[in-house]
């Protein structure tokens, strides 16, 4: 009978964790551009909008804490398989929801969800690669921006076939589900220590958590990372923004965003080869710059086919950003899961997307979306320049 080996188990579970983000991407991009019509079927306002992605948000922040934590000593496929099932039953909600209450309690769901089952799977592919953790994260995201032009498309060519979209949304849940079930299936190596006793647990979580709080590069990395989120929050606006002030229909809307997600691919692909030559420190600060130039003119520069030209070299440069922060704040650390849990905890701090809202229903949306980027933009360079090494 044939044994099945260390390193083989962690490919096994690699490959498959992987994944994660990978379906993640189907279905928030798939959301992202069904938002415009979802708005328009319930007549919600910005700071409804703003709401329901709010509430998205922190039941985020209340479990991806805690399932960082547990995949420092809990079995992951537990956290994994969960997590991607309860992903499945939100999406299906949505498509099914008939008032604002059951989306938003849908929209509850997927926040819940989506976060342990991404960041668990980072850690699974970090720990369970050799090499470069920078280049890992950068595959897994390449993957991810896969996903993300699969999700984009699927929904412009359903829209354009006519058929209604709470179908797609309750098909979309359906396969997802099914993906949880193959990860409840599948033996992942344990991770480090399991903690059985509960007074055991919660010490380890405690000891953790005070590792990663002394640990100066660490916070570094994590600061980076927050900025990062903040300024990406006016992406929950982008595709209402490009229907009502772009004025694309919901259709070119879907092939807009796999067209940028085609363009970030690109840079991803090509940092995981720059960064065995480049330090993060002048990726960060030259993709930086060119933001700064570039988020205006997409704002202010009119017409369709500026948007599309403008969008490639944008996406491209933001995609350079996350996933050395996310690889360096993993690396720096021993204990990864309490990394994301002290990552996620600072998103609490803020509700940004609710503010965002309640701003543009104030000066107007193009005006908060714009403020928001630059500033932030701004502040990476900044942390760039001030606190990371200049060479690996």
């Amino acid at each position: 009978m044939s044994t099945v080996t260390d390193s083989e188990l962690s490919r096994r579970a690699a490959s498959l964790a992987s994944a994660a983000r990978f379906v993640d991407s189907i279905l928030e991009n798939a959301l992202a551009v069904l938002i415009p019509i979802i708005r328009s079927q319930f007549g919600l306002s910005y700071s409804a909008i703003s709401v329901l992605q709010s509430i998205r948000g922190y039941a985020e922040a209340a479990t991806e804490p805690m399932g960082g934590m547990v995949a420092d000593v809990w079995p992951r496929r537990w956290i994994l398989g969960v997590s991607a099932i309860s992903l499945g039953i939100g999406t299906a909600m949505i498509g099914a929801a008939p008032t604002v209450v059951l989306l938003a309690i849908a929209f509850a769901a997927l926040g819940a969800a989506s976060g342990p089952l991404r960041m668990t799977g980072d850690i699974v592919v970090v720990q369970s690669r050799s090499g470069s953790a920078t280049s890992a994260v950068a595959r897994v995201q390449m993957l991810s921006m896969a996903g993300a032009v699969i999700g984009s498309l699927l929904v412009s060519a359903w829209l354009t076939s006519g058929i209604g979209w709470h179908a797609l949304q309750v098909l979309l849940g359906l396969g997802t589900a099914a993906y949880g079930v193959a990860m409840l299936l599948t033996d992942f190596p344990h991770p480090p220590a399991v903690i059985h006793e509960a007074t055991s647990f919660f010490r380890t979580m405690r000891e953790n958590l005070r590792i990663v709080l002394d640990d100066r590069p660490t916070l570094a990395w994590l600061l980076f990372l927050r900025v990062y989120y903040l300024m990406d929050t006016p992406a929950v606006f982008e595709s209402i923004w490009l229907v009502d002030r772009g004025h694309m229909s919901p259709s070119l809307l879907g092939v807009y965003l796999a067209f940028g997600m085609c363009a970030a691919f690109s840079g991803t692909f090509l940092l995981s080869h720059w960064l065995r030559d480049v330090p993060p420190r002048r990726i960060v600060t030259v993709t930086s710059i060119a933001m700064l130039g570039l988020f205006p003119a997409w704002f202010m520069v009119p017409g369709i086919v500026a948007r599309f030209l403008l969008g490639a070299p944008l996406a491209f440069a933001w995609s350079m950003l996350w996933p050395v922060a996310r690889a360096q704040s993993l690396r720096t650390s021993v204990r990864p899961g309490a990394v994301t849990a002290v990552n996620s905890l600072t998103g609490v701090i803020i509700p940004a997307t609710l503010l965002l809202g309640l701003f543009a229903d104030h000066v107007g949306l193009t005006a908060s979306m714009l403020i928001v980027r630059m500033a932030g933009t701004g502040a990476l360079l900044f942390l760039a320049w001030r606190w990371f090494p200049r060479s690996r």
